[in-house]
Formats: C-alpha cells, sequence, structure tokens
C-alpha cells in the first residue's frame, strides 16, 4: 500500500484516497482574506508598539493635556509654569481632550487616546496601501 500523506492520512485513509486523487493541500496562507487579517493583526501589533497605551504620559503629552485641561476648567495660569501656548487652531481639540481629561484623568486620558490613534491607523492604513499598491504594483 502507498504511503499516506497529509490530511487524506488523517481523515480515512484509503478509502479517502479513492474518492481523491491525491494529497489534499490546504492553502490558507495563500487565501486573500486571510493575508488581509493576518496583515491586520501585524499592523495593530506594530501600532501598539510604537505607540504604546501605558498610561505614562510622555513630555509632549503633558504639554498638550494641561494646555487642553486648563482651556475647559478656564482656571488662571500659575505664575511659575513652563506651559504656554495661545494657538486658536486647536480649541476644537483642546475641547474634546480637555473634557476626556476632566472626566477621567490625565493616565486614562492617554490610554483612550493611543487606542483610539491605533484603531484609527490600522483602519486607514490598509486603504492607503492598498491605493498605493494599486497604483505601483509589484516591484521589479
Amino acid at each position: 500500500m502507498a504511503a499516506e500523506h497529509g490530511p487524506v492520512a488523517r481523515r480515512g485513509g484509503a478509502a479517502m484516497q479513492g474518492a481523491r486523487r491525491g494529497p489534499v493541500i490546504v492553502s490558507w496562507a495563500r487565501s486573500g482574506k486571510t493575508r488581509a487579517v493576518a496583515g491586520t493583526v501585524l499592523l495593530i501589533v506594530v501600532l501598539l508598539l510604537l505607540i504604546p497605551p501605558h498610561g505614562f504620559l510622555s513630555d509632549n503629552e503633558q504639554n498638550y493635556f494641561a494646555l487642553a485641561e486648563r482651556f475647559v476648567d478656564g482656571s488662571a495660569w500659575p505664575q511659575d509654569t513652563a506651559i504656554f501656548d495661545a494657538s486658536r487652531h486647536r480649541m476644537l481639540n483642546d475641547a474634546i481632550l480637555g473634557e476626556l481629561i476632566s472626566t477621567i484623568g490625565y493616565e486614562q486620558a492617554q490610554i483612550v487616546t493611543r487606542l483610539l490613534a491605533v484603531t484609527t491607523y490600522a483602519l486607514v492604513l490598509p486603504a492607503l496601501f492598498a491605493v498605493i499598491d494599486s497604483r505601483c504594483g509589484t516591484l521589479p
């Protein structure tokens, strides 16, 4: 009797070989949907490594979070602060971020905003990559 190979051997041996000629090859790694899901998962993992939602604010986040909180609270600026900026173009951001900070605090707001950034990137980047791929094609 010939040696049985792959999934045929596990699903019934010689009886199954009569119904099918040769070994059954599952090409799950080559399917478009599986590659897209695997690529999205890999993208999310990379984004989480680059933008970790750990609750430790960077210097830049401390600055802009404090500006946003003061925008919403309307509190007076301390005399000895190094945080100052009167840019009006950030009013919408300061209002939304300031409300979030006032509601849940600095660390939790950082976690929420970073997870929102990762989610947004994970939704937008695959579409951008698809457009670039359709215009450029495969490289030689």
